[in-house]
């Protein structure tokens, strides 16, 4: 997936098939909902609170 690709994934925002995780303090039930949305084609994003300023970040870095 490029850039653009995951920006458009991000501004969808979460829905049946598209998850936002920032603060995960449960690795086991992460990994239950990972599995279950790759099951079903969806997808689970993880990482910082501010997904969008952190790739705005590193799109002008590249």
């Amino acid at each position: 997936m490029n850039l653009d690709n995951l920006l458009a994934q991000i501004a969808l925002g979460e829905d049946s098939t598209r998850q936002f995780k920032a603060d995960v303090k449960n690795a086991e039930s992460l990994a239950s909902e990972m599995a279950a949305f790759v099951n079903t084609g969806g997808m689970v994003l993880s990482g910082h609170i501010d997904p969008i300023s952190d790739l705005l970040s590193m799109e002008a870095a590249a």
